[in-house]
């Protein structure tokens, strides 16, 4: 789900990794994504994270990191909080 503002109910927001987005200031310029020019990048980005998952995978299968949250949250949350900590390690 995507939106400006606080929208979603607690229902919904307690379940999801939100990301709070803002609408662009008057005369703020942003690069607008182009798939012939920008995919070539995010598609190597993405091949070096899947590479590093990869060699990862036997640590991040059987983590449990200490969790900032509780409940849902750290259902949500745990599996990044873990990426978060291997890459922190490695």
């Amino acid at each position: 789900l995507a939106g400006i503002g606080d929208y979603a109910p607690d229902t919904i927001t307690d379940r999801a990794v939100v990301i709070t987005m803002r609408r662009r200031v008057t005369g703020e310029k942003v690069r607008p994504y182009r798939i012939r020019r920008d995919e070539p990048a995010v598609r190597e980005a993405g091949q070096q994270v899947a590479d590093w998952v990869a060699s990862e995978l036997h640590a991040l299968a059987d983590a449990e990191p200490a969790m900032p949250v509780e409940d849902r949250e750290a259902d949500t949350w745990e599996s990044l909080v873990a990426i978060a900590d291997a890459a922190t390690a490695s």
